[in-house]
């Protein structure tokens, strides 16, 4: 077995080091690199290929749904006739006047439920909407009312949150739960 030597001599006033290798050491070596740089380039190509395959795809279902984009879709191509389109409305209808109707009362009901337990608690009644919004909030703490509103509540805002308009009214319907 061959052996080979290493001196590592510094430039400056310094201790020299001595490496002995075999030929085995510098032969698994010289493999690990090669093996390292095989596999390195090996799995570039395969990601490579694969974005390729993934583009190709994309490409393909872009297109796929342009097409169907492009060709019209109507009720009779799905085989209902306009007779039962009709009456798959009015069934839908009817299903959406039920709930709302369903909701509703329910609503009534909880709002009934709630005026009594405040009557039993002796508290006084909710006030309506106007009267809420007009009162200026009252019972809070911090600085003076200035008359305009504060910097995180918004007009859009309180379009979108009205829970003054839904306690104030006698009976509120869906469509403003909903709303």
């Amino acid at each position: 077995m061959k052996k080979w030597t290493v001196m590592l001599i510094p430039h400056d006033r310094g201790s020299t080091r001595t490496l002995n290798l075999s030929s085995l050491h510098f032969w698994g070596g010289v493999s690990l690199l090669a093996l390292l740089v095989f596999s390195t380039a090996f799995f570039y190509q395969r990601d490579r290929k694969q974005a390729r395959n993934a583009q190709v795809r994309r490409e393909h279902i872009r297109a796929l749904e342009w097409r169907l984009a492009s060709t019209p879709q109507t009720v009779s191509q799905a085989g209902i006739s306009d007779a039962e389109l009709k009456a798959i409305e009015a069934r839908m209808s009817l299903d959406y006047e039920s709930s709302i109707a369903a909701i509703t009362a329910e609503l009534a009901e909880l709002h009934d439920m709630e005026a009594k337990a405040r009557e039993i608690h002796l508290l006084e009644p909710r006030e309506t909407g106007q009267d809420a919004s007009a009162s200026g909030g009252g019972g809070g703490k911090g600085g003076p009312l200035t008359g305009e509103q504060g910097v995180g509540f918004t007009a859009v805002e309180a379009k979108y949150r009205p829970p003054q308009v839904i306690y104030g009214m006698l009976r509120p319907s869906a469509d403003l739960i909903l709303r």
